[in-house]
């Protein structure tokens, strides 16, 4: 443990990557971030991952703020290699003062109180890490080396024409167990590396769980042993009759492949053949791409709100927007008796949302003031977007100042983002846009989720929407995006 290798030792060297960043604190997290990714591209697991990142984190903090003075002109740099035995190190050149080791205090677990928690930092490096090295590299700085072998690491490219190579490739769909969730978390980081909103599908007891208690569905696509693609369905206690489809995931090497289409042909099956016995079928999908949109649509499922402002702030065109979601449904069984209480402004909207799918709703104008003494409601987070949705089950006469004290509770842990989903079964609180307007909220949209039961939509904004980067297909989705602008210019922008 701990074991310094001389310079002069030398190891074949897979690859290097390096970065440079300045002495700010703000700036650890893209760059460990960086490192998880490559210990992950190198073969390492999540454990082992975990471990580099713990050491590294600390090891930054440390230099960072043993180095306040530091001028603009002053950049750590940080170089992350896989070495032929194993080893991902990653190498620190600091400009900072020099370390002494001999006087950062020695922390001990079992007598904390007596302890410095100076010390605390080189404590957990030397506990997480196979290697930790201090050098002097005079006028050059301070070198420190931090070094994870990992279990199983992966020297070799992929061979892009092999993958590519359609004859090998013999597919084969069934659904997932428990077992399989070592792979599928792979998938996870492979496809969308740390951004996926399903928090689980990071973790491989969590994810386990969910699939041996049946909260969710996963059907995988299969060459051979390799998982090459997966999607899953997401069944909710509280909505019955309704199944979210997400988690669409292809391996990198698959992506060029006929591994999509036929993933898609036989998901359409899946879907059509309602094996999950469900009245719809929903999914979420970015706006600032129309790849997820197409493929939506191909599969006739159709725009029904647009979610605004999602907790996540997500690069595109080299710039930060909001990530904003179209909410796609698909129905799966005949719709002869929905009947939807909304505001009159929304009903032609809402009309036109219907009419594509080929269903027509009975949309009533009417309010109450007749509403029961209790609110209730129940929420969904999404730790990742830091968002939250929030769906009335029963509307009491208390609901406004329910609402505002849920937000603001929300709001000191941390979430940022808000979705409100109203019942439309029944007569509606008066100046029910009015009153969202309080929240700055707006209408966008509605969700059905069975048969005969729809929710009306409001997004509850943090910041302004970039309309003009919403990309949207389809003439109603386009009319949809249209009349929440609208709504947004009335009664949020100005």
């Amino acid at each position: 443990m701990n074991k310094a290798i001389s310079s002069h030792e030398s190891i074949q060297v897979c690859f290097t990557a390096s970065v440079e960043l300045p002495y700010d604190l703000r700036f650890r997290f893209p760059v460990l971030d960086w490192t998880s990714s490559l210990v992950s591209t190198s073969g390492g697991n999540q454990k082992e991952s975990d471990a580099l990142r713990l050491a590294l984190e600390e090891t930054l903090t440390f230099l960072i703020s043993a180095y306040p003075d530091a001028q603009d002109k002053d950049m750590l740099r940080v170089n992350f290699q896989l070495k032929k035995d194993g080893m991902a190190t990653v190498t620190i050149v600091n400009g900072g003062p020099p370390i002494h080791l001999n006087r950062i205090p020695n922390y001990d677990p079992l007598n904390p109180e007596k302890c410095e928690l100076g010390g605390l930092w080189l404590y957990l490096t030397q506990n997480f890490v196979d290697r930790l090295e201090f050098n002097n590299l005079g006028l050059a700085g301070w070198q420190i080396v931090v070094g994870k072998l990992l279990s199983n690491p992966s020297f070799e490219k992929e061979s892009v024409e092999d993958d590519l190579n359609d004859n090998k490739i013999n597919l084969s769909l069934r659904f997932a167990t428990p077992d399989d969730a070592p792979q599928l978390v792979d998938l996870t980081y492979d496809t969308y590396g740390y951004e996926y909103t399903g928090e689980f599908f990071y973790y491989e007891s969590q994810l386990r769980e969910v699939i041996e208690g049946g909260d969710v569905t996963v059907i995988i696509a299969e060459n051979g042993e390799t998982i090459a693609g997966s999607i899953a369905f997401f069944l909710f206690a509280e909505k019955p009759h309704l199944a979210e489809t997400g988690a669409l995931m292809v391996k990198h090497s698959y992506r060029h492949t006929r591994a999509i289409a036929y993933m898609m042909k036989e998901i359409n099956r899946y879907i059509t053949e309602n094996l999950l016995g469900v009245d719809v079928y929903s999914s979420t999908c970015v706006t600032t791409s129309t790849t997820s949109q197409k493929i939506g649509k191909k599969l006739k499922y159709y725009p029904f709100s647009l979610l605004l402002n999602m907790g996540c702030q997500r690069k595109d065109v080299g710039r930060y927007s909001w990530m904003t979601l179209f909410a796609l449904t698909k129905f799966t069984v005949p719709v002869t008796n929905m009947r939807i209480y909304l505001p009159e402004q929304h009903h032609e909207i809402v009309h036109a949302l219907f009419d594509q799918a080929e269903i027509y709703p009975e949309i009533i104008n009417e309010t109450s003031k007749e509403f029961p003494k209790e609110t209730t409601f129940y929420l969904y987070k999404i730790a990742t977007l830091k968002s939250v949705s929030i769906t009335f089950q029963q509307l009491g006469r208390d609901w406004i100042s329910k609402l505002r004290k849920t937000i603001f509770s929300l709001r000191c842990e941390g979430s940022l983002a808000f979705t409100v989903y109203f019942s439309a079964c029944s007569p509606l609180p008066p100046n029910l846009d009015k009153e969202m307007v309080q929240f700055s909220g707006i209408f966008v949209g509605v969700s059905p989720i069975s048969a005969d039961e729809c929710y009306l939509v409001y997004s509850i904004l943090v910041d302004g929407v970039d309309f003009d980067n919403i990309q949207v297909i389809g003439s109603r989705g386009q009319e949809l995006k249209e009349h929440i602008r609208g709504l947004y210019n009335k009664h949020i922008k100005e």
